[in-house]
């Protein structure tokens, strides 16, 4: 599943639990939906912390793939250099 359908279910059930508190339609379980309900902003809360630290990590191997893109271009001419050199001393 993904953060962005997770945080969709989320936010359902979030509306839900609010639904019930406004109705007063809990019976004898406030505590319990008012648990409910802190329990999922804390979720809400560690989705966010999940993304934000994927979309870092996303950022930092673009970064990865950029280095090793030059590496991949100096070696490429470093070993042209080196042929170049080798047919002049044969």
């Amino acid at each position: 599943m993904s953060s962005h359908t997770l945080r969709n279910y989320i936010e359902y059930l979030e509306d839900e639990i609010n639904q019930c508190l406004i109705s007063e339609d809990w019976g004898d379980n406030k505590d319990e939906v008012e648990n409910a309900l802190y329990t999922v902003s804390e979720i809400k809360s560690k989705i966010d912390d999940i993304e934000r630290e994927n979309n870092e990590l996303k950022e930092k191997l673009e970064k990865f793939e950029e280095i090793m893109d030059s590496l991949q271009e100096v070696k490429d001419a470093l070993e042209e250099n080196i042929d170049s050199i080798a047919n002049t001393v044969y």
